[in-house]
């Protein structure tokens, strides 16, 4: 339903910021992309609706279903974004305008993508989603900032669903939440790709979140893809070293908290592994040579040490 191959991410600045990126979600999956604070993740995410700096190089491709996206010009793509794919952002607050009343942002939608219906059928829709993310419909009067940081990401869910996306990217959807609004939040999740029947897209660096409700997953490090394979495989027997020091960092009780070593200033880019400045089993071969991510022991790998 959803493949992506190829994808580079090139900033105007020359940065390099994702390379070779490549993965298929299916309907009613959910394929989590993990990894580090500035691995690429969101810039990833963000590729795929083309919200991106101007001037920034995309290139590979993005097929959803028989449509591809990155071919389609700028109007076109306009007609894509919040219709074939619903997006949920980081910051709800910001992501939703302080001025206007939570029930105009939908109204917003309608007009955008042309939806002739009667308002009275419109807010049916909107009451719909309310019911499904368990707010009352009073609060569409309501501005964003009267809402709390919970119900604010809920709406978000909302305004993703509500014309009914065959993909819904969801970038760090439980970030500062409380305990309560990340488990109704992951209870969205979870509901949202059985009753829409879409594909999901989950960025986070919560190994938990990751564990509730991902089916697939992908671990990232300075743009590239590490290993991949699915949820079980890469949470339980993890074979690249990075997915294995990630996975080690989460805390644990009675368990002394262990780290990934930080890289050395100076050894920051190499023409070889992104990892192997920090990695226990770099060779030679690792720091001239860039590894191809392969099949093995049941998953994808980039990784020579594995592949040998």
């Amino acid at each position: 339903m959803i493949k992506v191959d190829g994808l580079d991410i090139i900033y105007p600045n020359g940065f390099n910021a994702v390379s070779d990126i490549g993965f298929e979600i299916g309907k009613k999956e959910v394929f989590a992309l993990v990894g580090e604070s500035g691995c690429g993740k969101s810039t990833t995410a963000h590729a795929l609706i083309k919200l991106l700096p101007k001037g920034t190089e995309i290139k590979g491709s993005f097929m959803l279903g028989d449509k591809e996206i990155f071919s389609l010009k700028e109007k076109d793509t306009r007609g894509v974004r919040g219709k074939d794919i619903g997006m949920v952002f980081q910051d709800p607050l910001n992501a939703l305008n302080p001025l206007v009343k939570i029930k105009e942002h939908f109204f917003e939608i309608f007009v955008a993508h042309k939806v002739k219906e009667k308002r009275e059928k419109l807010l049916e829709r909107i009451k719909f989603l309310f019911d499904f993310i368990d707010l009352p419909f009073e609060r569409v009067d309501a501005y964003p900032f009267e809402l709390s940081g919970g119900q604010r990401q809920r709406v978000m869910f909302a305004l993703a669903l509500v014309m009914n996306p065959s993909l819904l990217i969801l970038d760090e959807p439980t970030t500062a939440l409380d305990v309560l609004a990340q488990k109704k939040v992951l209870g969205l999740i979870r509901r949202a790709k059985e009753e829409f029947s879409s594909a999901t897209l989950l960025i986070t660096h919560d190994m938990g979140v990751v564990n509730e409700v991902a089916d697939k997953v992908a671990v990232m490090y300075k743009g590239r893809i590490m290993e991949m394979g699915r949820k079980d495989q890469i949470l339980y027997s993890p074979v690249h070293p990075y997915t294995k020091l990630l996975i080690s960092c989460v805390p644990k009780f009675n368990v002394k908290d262990l780290s990934i070593p930080e890289i050395p200033i100076d050894d920051y880019d190499v023409d070889g592994c992104s990892f192997a400045p920090r990695c226990h089993l770099a060779k030679d071969r690792c720091f001239a040579e860039k590894p191809e991510s392969k099949f093995k022991h049941g998953r994808r790998v980039a990784c020579f040490e594995i592949q040998n």
